[in-house]
């Protein structure tokens, strides 16, 4: 396709033209969803169908909407459909309870959402403020070192680069069946969601009830046969535990793409075992970068290599990373247009030079060997667990804003490669609570994944001699055993 060379929104149409409109293969599965099968044949009427629903709304132009779901068809019908019509979306998934939705909302001065499961559009009670922003493909809602979700602001050319790059340099092979399990507000879910457009392939939305139940999960895998696998490293270490994860259950299983962590050569070594033929990818970038900006093959010269870790790859065409203080510095047409939501140092992080040219400050070291980058981590209080994004001021402040909690410090627990196992919230209490009752009242604010799995009762907090905690002597502690573990 010679138009996805350069972004123009004329070649935009083109391609929806192409892949949506006039599809090529019309018989072929476009999305697999948790409750129903859409066909590339029947995908422009549903389509058509929710946006004379969405009409009915009366909105201005530029106004973002919430995208509300998990795993329905429905959800990648509203994306494209948003995509279609140039409508910003906010995906959103259930998991997160309604007043983070809420809190979105106001923070993005959306004033409808769309409910996927029951397919209507409903109030948040928000006033809408017209968007300051014109072509806005999407906001993706991130953690926030405020105590709040910042959104992070992604332009239709970003999309369409990521696209372009998905479809000159991965190589994934004709109409590929992309495996989705990352939630649609978890940027990975793009590669799935955007791969699956340009390249008219399939999207099996697999739910997160289905993939927490090995045999479920594996009976979808065995009768959809994927060719991509898209996940982080910490979601396919788990299913090593699987008899049937191997290229004799998953016959069509030929590409691995892997990002949003760090990837080992441990795991990379059992899945050449379990899967001989398969390609690896690994991919890096933050959600400032609309999904990822590096990739590479994994090669049998990197596993043996000295380096301990593997490496990012390169930079895809039309971005550039740089080192600023061994900070990692993205700067491309993928590079977010602004967040919201997001206090200074934050907003500081981002650049723009004369020429309109955006520079993102990612906060992860690197080092750029033979032409060939690597990530050595995070330099910041932000880290990723099981491939989300989170930041621990935010998990801390919630704590804090309970009646029970004079004050709070949220640790990662590490394993010796770096590899974060889960998280510890050591916690000065007014009134001791039982963990249960403690769980349930950060659920009404934060997702699951950002609840720590232990909370710790201290009496103090050791600080340093700069007055800073210290959180090396907490850590100490804890793996002394000497803290008390609330029950």
């Amino acid at each position: 396709m010679k138009y996805l060379n350069e972004y123009s929104e004329s070649n935009f149409d083109l391609l929806i033209n192409d892949r949506i409109i006039a599809p090529s293969h019309p018989d072929n599965p476009a999305i697999v969803g948790s409750d129903q099968v859409i066909y590339w044949r029947d995908l422009y009427d549903e389509i058509k169908k929710w946006h004379s629903k969405y009409l009915e709304l009366n909105l201005n132009r530029n106004t973002p909407l919430i995208l509300y779901g998990h795993k329905e068809a429905n959800f990648l019908v509203s994306i494209y459909a948003c995509i279609t019509y140039k409508i910003p979306f906010i995906p959103i998934d259930i998991i997160y309870p309604t007043q983070r939705l809420l809190e979105i909302a106001s923070l993005s001065n959306t004033p409808y959402y769309y409910d996927v499961i029951s397919n209507t559009f409903k109030t948040t009670n928000v006033d809408y403020i017209e968007f300051d922003e014109d072509s806005v493909a999407y906001i993706m809602f991130t953690s926030g070192s405020t105590g709040k979700p910042k959104g992070v602001v992604i332009g239709r050319e970003s999309v369409y680069d990521l696209m372009r790059w998905m479809y000159n340099d991965f190589k994934l092979g004709e109409k590929p069946v992309f495996m989705n399990q990352a939630l649609f507000n978890f940027d990975l879910s793009m590669y799935e969601t955007f791969g699956t457009l340009v390249y008219g392939g399939t999207c099996i939305c697999i739910s997160q009830e289905t993939t927490t139940d090995s045999e479920k999960f594996y009976q979808a895998l065995n009768y959809y046969q994927p060719t991509v696998w898209v996940s982080t490293p910490s979601f396919s270490y788990k299913q090593l535990l699987s008899q049937d994860f191997n290229s004799s259950f998953l016959k069509n299983l030929k590409h691995f793409l892997f990002c949003g962590e760090i990837l080992s050569k441990n795991l990379v070594k059992h899945l050449r075992k379990r899967f001989p033929s398969a390609i690896i990818y690994n991919t890096y970038g933050p959600t400032e970068a609309t999904v990822a900006t590096t990739l590479i093959e994994i090669s049998d010269q990197h596993l043996h290599s000295e380096m301990e870790l593997l490496p990012i790859g390169e930079s895809r065409s039309g971005s550039t990373l740089t080192l600023e203080n061994d900070e990692i510095v993205i700067s491309g047409a993928h590079v977010m247009r602004k967040y919201i939501g997001a206090k200074a140092e934050d907003n500081n992080r981002l650049t723009i030079n004369q020429d309109g040219m955006r520079s993102f400050r990612t906060g992860d070291i690197g080092k750029l060997i033979d032409n060939i980058w690597y990530c050595f981590g995070r330099e910041d209080n932000q880290i990723k667990l099981n491939g989300y994004r989170i930041e621990l001021h935010e998990i801390e402040e919630r704590l804090m804003n309970l009646p029970i909690v004079d004050s709070a410090v949220v640790l990662p627990l590490k394993k010796e490669d770096g590899s974060i196992v889960r998280l510890v919230a050591f916690c000065k209490f007014k009134t001791i609570i039982d963990k249960e009752n403690l769980v349930n009242l950060l659920k009404k604010n934060l997702p699951s994944y950002m609840i720590p799995s232990e909370f710790i009762n201290i009496d103090n907090f050791p600080v340093t001699n700069n007055s800073k905690v210290d959180t090396k002597s907490l850590l100490s502690r804890y793996n002394n055993n000497e803290c008390e573990i609330i029950k």
